[in-house]
């Protein structure tokens, strides 16, 4: 297994401890990744339509 597929199977709290600890920004890439649909979505439902959206 390669270290990059380890890496995607980490938990979010183990993820976030490495990011932490390595200060690694593709460790923030993956987290992010993850929840970047499930925010904008939880956004876009509380704003009225798209023109409320900082997009």
């Amino acid at each position: 297994m390669t270290l990059e597929a380890s890496v995607h199977k980490l938990s979010d709290e183990a993820l976030v401890e490495a990011i932490v600890k390595t200060n690694d920004t593709l460790l923030f890439e993956i987290l992010y990744d993850r929840f970047a649909d499930l925010v904008y979505n939880k956004c876009y439902g509380y704003a009225n339509g798209q023109d409320e959206l900082w997009i």
